[in-house]
């Protein structure tokens, strides 16, 4: 067994580099995605079974959809590896043509979108853990208030909402000219997040790192690994939400629509749970 793991390995090494760059290619394309249009609400794309053949990533199966309904597959996909690029377009089950190019190592990508009446938009797709997309699905399409459980909730509980955005980001822009940097009208959503600590972080680029120094000191922990080994805040994209109690992430999602269907929800049930222990 030994002699054939090391036989395949090195074969594998032995593979010209343009072709360990296209299995970084399909791999880069596989999972879960948050789709963003505009001020419209998030979207979603799942792609399965990539694989390289020649200079195109072909894949078994698509799913596009609303991320608070069923998705459909896509239609006329197309992927083409350019050197270290990946151009890749689209018809989504809507009537939208998509099309956007990136590099296989980018994880927020930013193309075109055209809709069906022929409008054009620039959008961005923020790859997603599976689970993180699941469960930003799930609580869309529940679309009702959820009262947080596990963590137990005191009267001294601090109960925070972290927002990043990035100066390169319309919908961070229009977010926090509205919302304001302090948050103030943040009530406007949901009257219990007048009890919720509002920290607002900005970055320069949306694709750029968390600075630790732009955390309070008591939030520090989200961005070091766990016990699992994972970072507890998974910002991938702007604009970005965590809901925090104490020393604990209840939810977080890219897209407003994340902010109000999976977020705040549990923010307010925390809330209420804080209200009832007084």
């Amino acid at each position: 067994m030994t002699r054939i793991l090391l036989t395949v390995l090195a074969l594998w090494v032995m593979l010209p580099g343009w072709v360990r760059a296209q299995d970084a290619a399909a791999a880069a394309l596989e999972g879960a995605w948050v789709v963003s249009v505009d001020d419209q609400k998030d979207r979603f794309m799942i792609v399965r079974g990539a694989r390289t053949v020649k200079n195109e990533i072909q894949v078994e199966a698509t799913t596009f959809g609303w991320i608070d309904n069923k998705g459909k597959p896509v239609q006329n996909w197309k992927a083409e590896i350019f050197g270290d690029t990946i151009n890749v377009s689209f018809k989504t089950p809507g009537g939208a043509l998509v099309n956007a190019t990136f590099k296989a190592d980018e994880t927020s990508v930013i193309g075109d979108w055209i809709n069906n009446s022929g409008k054009p938009f620039r959008f961005r797709m923020t790859r997603l853990d599976d689970e993180e997309l699941a469960a930003m699905r799930a609580a869309a399409a529940n679309a009702k208030t959820v009262f947080a459980k596990g963590p137990a909730i005191g009267k001294d509980s601090k109960i925070t909402l972290v927002y990043v955005g990035a100066d390169n980001c319309p919908s961070c822009v229009r977010f926090i000219n509205y919302y304001g940097k302090d948050g103030k009208r943040l009530p406007e959503i949901a009257p219990e997040l007048a009890e919720v600590r509002f920290v607002y972080v900005s970055l320069r680029d949306f694709k750029d790192p968390v600075p630790a120094k732009d955390l309070p000191e008591d939030l520090a922990w989200l961005l070091q690994p766990n016990a699992g080994g994972k970072v507890p805040m998974r910002k991938r994209g702007t604009p970005f939400f965590v809901g925090v109690v104490d020393k604990r992430v209840i939810a977080q999602g890219h897209g407003t629509a994340a902010l109000e269907t999976l977020v705040v929800p549990e923010l307010k049930g925390i809330v209420q749970g804080r209200r009832a222990a007084n």
